[in-house]
């Protein structure tokens, strides 16, 4: 529970950075030299009720979302990025209703970057390069499972290299090094989500910056147009993990994973936009368990046509090996949209999710207002 001093110094901080970027923004924004402010500002209104269990317990959840994605482009190739969000970082309690508690504001990721078209290295809060579907599955509602698998919240570097071929298209190829972000800059400004620490444990907590993904992307290919796809590896150094007693467990080895999708867009002469994905993931020794794995498959569909839109996405995660939590589980969310203007639109989505052998059905709907500038 945070005390009333904490709550008076973080929004004093907050209004200190908003301050700062407004008159940044207002020097620069007549400019025509750097450095400049750039970005956007994502606001959302969301309700979702959850029906769970045999009984069908009933349980509302309504909550705003924010996100402030800014950049200070200190030159052409230069600039400072800082992504900050205000969301419930705790999930609601079973069979209990919620309005706007449990929000807190936190970095997303904060990094230096440059990059000159061709080459390019960022260093910081980063997240490396790991599959699709745990960020862009189509739809709301549909990332859950896939977030198993999102390499987020890390303190490391990576660079990438563009390849131009008049074959392949344009093809990256990336690297990143890390360890899991214990600094500061992992804890909200409220403390509902406490600073993470190296006494945990896990994938990547350790001391320096051993773990590492490389990933391959291409697009743009001129004999098939509109397909994109990226492969990934990734290796995440374990030291040690802890069991529910909280005592550690050296008997660890280093998560391993795999990760391949394809995304392929057609745009129909009727005025259909249509966009297809796919990804497979796999994870050895997951979580740093020997001999647990993780097994999943996304298969998605966006349809747009004009400023309507409709989106599917079905996941399926099988987890075996070592510990009770073996399962088959599924998530399958079913979204339609329309955007009002350029800067307002409107989704609900109905989510049914099998997660351990429980089911859930899910409405959410979602009112979404982004102000770029």
């Amino acid at each position: 529970m945070a005390t009333k001093s904490s709550l008076i110094g973080a929004s004093l901080r907050l209004f200190c950075i908003c301050q700062t970027l407004l008159l940044t923004f207002i020097a620069s924004a007549n400019a025509e030299d750097f450095p400049a402010l750039n970005g956007s500002i994502v606001l959302e209104l969301n309700n979702r009720t959850t029906w769970v269990g045999p009984n069908r317990a009933q349980r509302d959840d309504l909550y705003l979302f924010a996100e402030a994605n800014t950049a200070l482009q200190l030159t052409e190739s230069w600039l400072i990025r800082a992504i900050v969000t205000l969301e419930p970082l705790i999930d609601p309690y079973p069979y209990k209703n919620r309005a706007f508690e449990d929000e807190d504001v936190r970095w997303k990721d904060v990094f230096i970057q440059y990059d000159n078209g061709v080459a390019g290295f960022r260093g910081g809060r980063i997240t490396a390069d790991f599959g699709f579907a745990w960020y862009g599955a189509p739809g709301l509602e549909a990332t859950t499972l896939a977030e198993d698998y999102a390499v987020w919240d890390r303190m490391g570097a990576s660079g990438w290299y563009r390849l131009q071929s008049d074959t392949f298209g344009s093809t990256t190829v990336s690297a990143s090094m890390y360890s899991l972000d214990t600094s500061l800059f992992s804890a909200s400004w409220l403390n509902t989500r406490q600073q993470k620490t190296a006494s945990r444990g896990g994938p990547s907590n350790t001391d320096s910056p051993t773990s590492f993904a490389v990933a391959l992307y291409g697009t743009d290919i001129p004999k098939l147009p509109g397909l994109s796809w990226q492969l990934a590896l990734l290796r995440q150094q374990v030291d040690f993990v802890t069991d529910s007693s909280g005592q550690r467990v050296y008997s660890v080895a280093d998560e391993k994973g795999a990760s391949a999708n394809l995304q392929q867009r057609i745009a129909f002469d009727n005025g259909i936009d249509s966009t297809t994905v796919g990804e497979v993931v796999y994870l050895k020794d997951k979580g740093g368990i020997p001999g647990a794995s993780g097994r999943y498959l996304i298969v998605g569909e966006t349809l747009r046509y004009g400023r309507w839109r409709a989106q599917t996405a079905l996941t399926t995660r099988w987890l075996d090996g070592a510990s009770a939590d073996s399962s088959r589980d599924r998530l399958f969310a079913l979204t339609a949209g329309y955007d009002f203007t350029d800067r307002w639109s409107c989704d609900a989505v109905w989510r049914q999710a099998k997660v351990f052998g429980e089911t859930a059905d899910s409405v959410r709907v979602r009112l979404r207002y982004q102000l770029p500038f």
